[in-house]
């Protein structure tokens, strides 16, 4: 099983100077969870919807909403999957760092993002399980 048989194409990308209420604007006009960050023009990480309103809500609003930038949100360094590499690479990165999602390439452009809810997916086919074929509402996904 690879990375690209799993990963979701749904995804968009900001500068890392975009700041977290206009991230947010963003991703729920696009309708989507996660966003790539770009830090002068290469890959940063990727920043879901949850973690942005987690910084939010962990200190002073009015100071969060007029200062803070996906800069605050994403990871010092970026953790990167390429589209081939075998999803128990992402699934590695998932657990050992945390991250709610990881940025997938082919060369040097973002492709796609794969989530726990995707290795999820790819572990329920391989145990025969049947599962849900494209995630809605991660959170509420299971395998049957």
């Amino acid at each position: 099983m690879i990375v690209r048989q799993w990963m979701s194409t749904r995804f968009a990308l900001l500068p890392i100077e975009t700041s977290l209420p206009d991230a947010l604007r963003f991703l729920n006009s696009k309708g989507i969870n996660l966003v790539g960050v770009l830090r002068l023009g290469h890959m940063a990480g990727a920043v879901t919807r949850s973690e942005i309103y987690e910084m939010l809500e962990s200190g002073d609003p009015m100071t969060l909403l007029s200062r803070k930038t996906l800069a605050a949100v994403v990871p010092p360094s970026a953790t990167t999957v390429f589209a081939d590499d075998p999803i128990d690479r992402a699934a590695k990165y998932i657990v050992e760092r945390g991250l709610h999602a990881v940025p997938v390439m082919h060369h040097d452009d973002m492709v796609g993002v794969i989530t726990p809810t995707d290795v999820c997916r790819a572990l329920c086919e391989l145990m025969g399980k049947p599962s849900v074929a494209a995630p809605v509402t991660p959170e509420l996904e299971k395998c049957a």
